[in-house]
């Protein structure tokens, strides 16, 4: 059997189609689970596009350069292949729910970077110390769309948490072992997923752009 030598690996998957890092996504979900659970995480793909090319009510049209799709992307990809290598060395697979709550809030961990209708000064950049809880609270008012319930919003509470860089993750009250793992997978992904894009050190100029934003917002 011939086996091709010149496969390049960036060519095994568009990182620059967010549809098609979706689909990557769903493939390493069914590997453990049944294909209809994945419904409510492409639902709220769905609604993560329209927020961030404008067309979710009360938001803007997202302007960061670094927290962009392609970030949030990169950190759903990378979460979905930490849950598939878990799943395949424990013989006790993550649970399900608690998995598809571990995937929307990948998600939407960025969301309190894009600024509502009525904000015009600046770019979403202003929010990078408090994007986390704008983040939270744009899940809080969305996680009914999804039927979830209360419980479901502190879980997910909880892992988009665990993206802060200065956080205590001791003092996080986990509420099962699954979520407190999901949580640490998620703020693993956060890092790893933008790191290991290969335009991370060309987009670090965006990320500067946006730290001097926040300098000139807080005089820091």
């Amino acid at each position: 059997m011939y086996i091709s030598h010149n496969i390049q690996l960036s060519q095994l998957l568009d990182m620059n189609n967010p549809f098609a890092v979706l689909e990557e996504v769903k493939c390493n979900f069914i590997h453990s689970y049944p294909i209809y659970e994945f419904a409510e995480v492409r639902l709220a793909f769905s609604d993560f596009m329209d927020l961030m090319d404008g067309n979710y009510p009360g938001y803007r049209r997202a302007n960061t350069k670094f927290h962009d799709k392609k970030h949030t992307t990169d950190a759903l990809l990378a979460i979905s292949r930490l849950i598939d290598g878990y799943n395949i060395n424990h013989a006790d697979k993550l649970n399900v729910h608690m998995v598809k709550l571990a995937l929307i809030s990948t998600i939407f961990h960025d969301a309190g970077y894009v600024q509502t209708i009525d904000d015009v000064t600046g770019t979403g950049a202003k929010y990078t110390l408090s994007h986390i809880e704008r983040s939270i609270n744009f899940l809080e008012k969305y996680y009914h769309k999804l039927n979830f319930i209360k419980k479901d919003f502190e879980s997910m509470k909880n892992m988009v948490n665990c993206t802060g860089l200065n956080v205590m993750l001791n003092k996080i009250k986990f509420s099962s072992e699954d979520e407190k793992i999901l949580g640490f997978m998620l703020g693993t992904a956060d890092l790893v997923g933008q790191m290991s894009a290969r335009t991370y050190l060309e987009k670090l100029l965006h990320l500067y752009k946006e730290f001097k934003e926040v300098y000139k917002e807080y005089r820091i």
